[in-house]
């Protein structure tokens, strides 16, 4: 068996060090003389470059890793899963063959283009930044059919719809060479090569199609984990200049955190994306410009969301992150996960005057663990479809185990608490000091931090500025307008 497939994180360890060994297991394949022969055939018959390539396997890799399993790499990648992968390489060409179109480039040249929405509310939320440029200069390219009037919108479902030209050109090289190549190759290294070139093929043919008919400037995407090297090649192939994210969420190490590859990563404060550099990113340029979610659901009218019926001394936010994920690094995430409950449970029995509320996200789908701790206090449930940022920001303090609010509510002057217990959650929250000011990692700092804010005291900032986690958001949109127009960003 290869050096890859045998690497198995420990659950048990320490998680950064864990996330290393990956890290170091997954860029020896991908960099290895092995696979010089692969590099060859994309850039002879795909135009792809070596590098990116490489940084699409190493990226491919780390999505195929469960954390919570041993041997942790899909067994998709295993050697007697090399027939079942090439009959898979076959069915996906002749899939896209027959769901692909014929089309002809558009002669028209767009100032931006906002990649990846998948719902209205995604799209309302770049909406001031899409007036800034006019509605007629974007193009909003969706993963799923939306219908807004006034927005220039083009439907690019995953698996098909692909230019019927390159998937002709495809299946003649696959069945030619391709085929035989990766089979050779898995047989050599021990590792179901096809499988990861059929990924390959795929962001191929998905973003050549998508650039060889959509031209613009400037490219921006929601999902700063989804960032791809192919789509970034591809974007700049056909005449763009700059390659941008948001960034969504809190930086996560384990499970999508790994090799982003983008010109220009639009960060929530001025610290909050060194880990990615750890871990195999290429990012030419980190503009800190706060939170565009912050900006939609704080300080736009038109935010969805009603008004909280009732104020709250303390409000618990729930977190879009469950603790039977798949991304669930560590052995003692889930007790740690429902030991910050326990916390605010028993805080609730010492101090029964306080109106405490938990306010999870719309599509919580509830969990009777979390009932069970809670139940026989005087802890309320707020309606889940409350604006969340509006429910905090009535509250005189705010807690949370790993949600981004917390970040954004710490930067305008809310306080807000991280729950940590033991000090172990470094999957999600940052593994060096910078959060420490506002991390709390026993009962008793837990109790002693919340009865201080409680009774008016404000944290003092030791290792960290609040612009360090989000910057002032009311103009987030602003920023990345200038960012992208009054800067010389190039190729």
């Amino acid at each position: 068996m290869s050096e890859l497939l045998r690497f198995s994180h420990d659950r048990d360890s320490d998680f950064g060090e864990s996330c290393d060994r990956l890290n170091g297991v997954i860029c020896r394949f991908a960099e290895q003389e092995g696979l010089e022969e692969l590099y060859g055939y994309f850039q002879r018959f795909y135009s792809l470059p070596k590098q990116i390539v490489m940084q699409d396997i190493k990226r491919i890799l780390e999505r195929e890793y469960r954390y919570q399993e041993n041997p942790g790499f899909s067994r998709k990648l295993f050697p007697a899963y090399i027939i079942p992968a090439a009959a898979a390489l076959i069915g996906f060409l002749l899939y896209s063959l027959i769901s692909s179109r014929k089309e002809k480039p558009s002669s028209r040249r767009f100032r931006l283009i906002i990649d990846g929405i998948a719902s209205r509310e995604e799209l309302y939320r770049f909406s001031k930044l899409i007036d800034m440029f006019g509605k007629k200069e974007v193009l909003v390219l969706t993963s799923s059919l939306i219908e807004e009037p006034g927005y220039n919108l083009r439907y690019c479902p995953l698996l098909k719809l692909f230019d019927r030209g390159e998937v002709a050109n495809a299946i003649s090289r696959e069945l030619a060479r391709g085929l035989i190549l990766y089979i050779k190759l898995s047989l050599k290294l021990k590792v179901n090569i096809t499988a990861i070139a059929t990924r390959i093929l795929r962001d191929q043919l998905f973003y050549g199609s998508i650039f060889k008919r959509n031209f613009a400037d400037y490219c921006l995407q929601e999902r700063h984990y989804n960032t791809n090297p192919i789509k970034n090649h591809y974007f700049h192939e056909y005449g763009g200049k700059c390659s941008a994210t948001i960034q969504k969420n809190i930086y996560q190490a384990g499970g999508c955190g790994f090799f982003f590859h983008v010109d220009t990563f639009f960060a929530l404060g001025r610290k909050t994306v060194d880990r990615a550099f750890r871990y195999g990113a290429e990012i030419k340029d980190v503009l800190p410009v706060g939170s565009m979610f912050m900006e939609y659901y704080r300080f736009d009218h038109r935010a969805k969301g009603g008004e909280p019926c009732a104020k709250f001394d303390i409000v618990f936010i729930g977190v879009n992150y469950y603790p039977d994920g798949r991304y669930i690094a560590y052995s003692s995430f889930t007790d740690d996960y429902f030991e910050s409950y326990r916390w605010l449970a028993r805080f609730s029995r010492e101090r029964p005057g306080l109106k405490i509320g938990i306010k999870h996200h719309a599509n919580y789908k509830g969990n009777s663990t979390e009932e069970k701790i809670v139940r026989g206090t005087s802890i309320e449930s707020i309606d889940k479809d409350l604006n969340s940022y509006r429910v905090a920001f009535d509250s005189k303090c705010a807690l949370t185990f790993c949600s981004t609010l917390g970040y954004e509510l710490i930067a305008h002057g809310k306080p807000a608490l991280f729950l940590d217990p033991g000090r172990r959650n470094t999957e999600i929250l940052p593994d060096n000091g910078l959060l420490d000011d506002w991390r709390v990692t026993t009962y008793e700092d837990f109790k002693n931090k919340l009865d201080y804010i409680l009774n008016g005291g404000k944290i003092a900032y030791k290792n960290a500025q609040p612009e360090d986690l989000c910057m002032d958001s009311k103009e987030t949109s602003q920023r990345i307008f200038s960012y992208l127009t009054k800067n010389n960003v190039s190729k």
